[in-house]
């Protein structure tokens, strides 16, 4: 890569595309020369982590609130991202209570919500979908051993069919 191709293909704060079509944010870029080799190590962040550069605005604060549900405070948070980012509710949440929420930033605000609701992430670019569990419990335990260059797996069933 010269590096004409390099300070265009690498741009910082640019985006790039993993294969499974998600976009991250380059934080950092650099060349690596090691003997006849030369390559860039890139540093990136999923597009998720740009909620931090949201202000959540003083009207959605919320100071004290009983059973709130969960899509008021998304709603906020597409509000004040201006619907950059989106949210998709996969699953029906109790209502919780709600105290001094969206004072900082939208990350944040995000990240209380997460906590309140015991809700999991799974980021897809800018429609972020919230659900009570991603994956699923089989009653399986995978076991892996490196021994001597070979890989062994062990897959124990733990009494489910």
């Amino acid at each position: 890569m010269s590096s004409d191709e390099y300070r265009e293909i690498i741009a910082l704060k640019g985006h790039v595309q993993d294969e499974r079509g998600q976009l991250y944010v380059i934080n950092s870029r650099r060349r690596n020369r090691e003997g006849k080799k030369l390559t860039a190590q890139v540093s990136c962040s999923h597009v998720m982590f740009k909620l931090a550069d949201y202000k959540m605005p003083y009207s959605l604060y919320i100071s004290e609130a009983y059973g709130v549900h969960i899509s008021r405070l998304t709603d906020a948070i597409i509000a004040a991202t201006g619907g950059r980012f989106t949210f998709s509710i996969d699953d029906t949440f109790d209502l919780y209570d709600v105290k001094d929420w969206g004072r900082t930033n939208a990350l944040e605000a995000l990240s209380a919500v997460i906590s309140m609701y015991v809700a999991e992430v799974d980021p897809d670019n800018f429609v972020i979908h919230l659900r009570k569990k991603i994956g699923g419990d089989f009653g399986h335990q995978y076991r892996i051993n490196k021994m001597n260059n070979y890989l062994k797996v062990l897959v124990i069933n733990m009494g489910h069919d």
